[in-house]
């Protein structure tokens, strides 16, 4: 009778990994941006955006999250995919929840005088 080796062995996983989700930019350049090893970058002149955004679909709605959990806009490719890989596991966990990344209301600024 032969063992099964577990190193070697190869069966389907029983789960599904959420790969839902891009980074935006609503920025312009001379050429559309397109994603590189290093982020969104102008093809042409190199150029990166300043600003991003993420794109996910959940459930046939687009949901677009401009803004951390602190209200920090994305300035770097980085911090915004770091944040959708926390979108991702969410869903992975099944306790994703929409309306924690929706902005619902801005707050208004209030002057003292």
């Amino acid at each position: 009778m032969i063992k099964a080796n577990p190193l070697t062995s190869w069966q389907t996983p029983t789960y599904n990994l959420c790969m839902n989700g891009a980074i935006r930019t609503r920025e312009k350049c001379c050429q559309p941006f397109q994603e590189t090893s290093k982020g969104l970058r102008c093809p042409k002149c190199k150029a990166r955006p300043e600003t991003y955004y993420i794109d996910f679909w959940w459930k046939g709605d687009r949901i677009r999250v401009p803004r951390d959990k602190d209200g920090n806009i994305f300035t770097s490719y980085e911090a915004a995919n770091r944040f959708l890989t926390v979108m991702r596991s969410k869903v992975d966990e099944k306790t994703f929840n929409p309306k924690d990344y929706i902005q619902v209301e801005v707050k208004k600024l209030e002057f003292a005088t």
